[in-house]
């Protein structure tokens, strides 16, 4: 038999401020440090392809499931909030070599990646936001009271049923459990292999999706964005479920550089991300 090929993403198990955590990591170990930082209902795996593509370019990639998150333990008690996360991903980056890193958040993990740069301002040089939605107050308590509902088993597997519902809906609208024209997505259905892997983390996952959740909606991004060390980054992409938040943010934050990720291969957006991070930072080894 021939030996396995070797891995280009390595997974290991860390344990940081009292929580396991599944971590995968890509490149080699000195290379520029980037930090991965998923959505409320992903895992580390969403970014699996990127990861591995700018490990091949001499990259160090590290991306984490979040706590309650993937394979990831969840909080032992109570609503955990943003600066909580941020303070289990820091203790993370305590166990790397002290570097100055280039973090990525998307939805849920960008307001983790704006916590973990308030928290720790000399450990982050850039942050990339991939989609940061802006709620009124009504809308913000009608996201609470729907979002995220737990997945409650029963005797007959109707629960099955609703839950595979709620991750279609939640490609089909936005906020998902509003179902009316004005809420549809344009992007459409994904691959009912992605339906799948999405449907099996929220059977698994429900309470640690909603503490996400919950703690994205409670946390005051913008109020903390105007007084950030690092430069910042915001990515668009077309398919994103969240308004365009490039006008309200440089009102906050006049040296916010936009960038409109392509729907390229893996390859493509390590190459868009290189790119544009080389020309924001002064970050050594990022090449072109």
């Amino acid at each position: 038999m021939a030996p396995p090929p070797s891995r280009t993403v390595r997974r290991r198990i860390v344990e940081c401020a009292g929580i396991e955590l599944l971590v995968r990591q890509s490149g080699p170990a000195d290379g520029p440090p980037w930090l991965f930082l998923h959505a409320a209902g992903e895992t580390s795996k969403a970014f699996a392809g990127v990861a591995t593509a700018l490990g091949r370019r001499g990259q160090t990639v590290v991306v984490p499931d979040m706590p309650g998150c993937g394979a990831s333990e969840g909080f032992p008690a109570g609503q955990p909030g943003i600066d909580d996360y941020a303070s289990v991903i820091g203790a993370l980056l305590a166990e790397i070599p002290s570097r100055s890193w280039i973090v990525y958040g998307r939805h849920f993990g960008a307001r983790v990646a704006i916590g973990l740069a308030t928290a720790k301002p000399d450990a982050v040089s850039c942050i990339l936001l991939d989609g940061i939605g802006r709620y009124s107050r009504q809308e913000r308590a009608r996201m609470r009271r729907h979002a995220a509902p737990l997945v409650v088993p029963d005797t007959d597997g109707a629960y099955l049923m609703k839950a595979f519902q709620r991750v279609r809906d939640y490609a089909l609208f936005f906020p998902w459990f509003d179902r009316t024209a004005k809420a549809r997505r344009a992007c459409g259905l994904p691959a009912p292999e992605i339906l799948h892997e999405r449907l099996v983390e929220v059977l698994a996952s429900s309470a640690g999706i909603r503490d996400a959740y919950l703690a994205a909606l409670d946390y005051p991004a913008e109020q903390t964005l105007a007084n950030l060390q690092p430069r910042l980054i915001l990515c668009r992409r077309s398919d994103d479920n969240v308004p365009d938040p490039a006008p309200a943010l440089k009102k906050i934050r006049p040296d916010l550089v936009t960038v409109d990720l392509d729907k390229g291969t893996a390859n493509d957006v390590a190459d868009q991300l290189m790119q544009v991070v080389s020309g924001v930072v002064c970050t050594a080894g990022v090449a072109t």
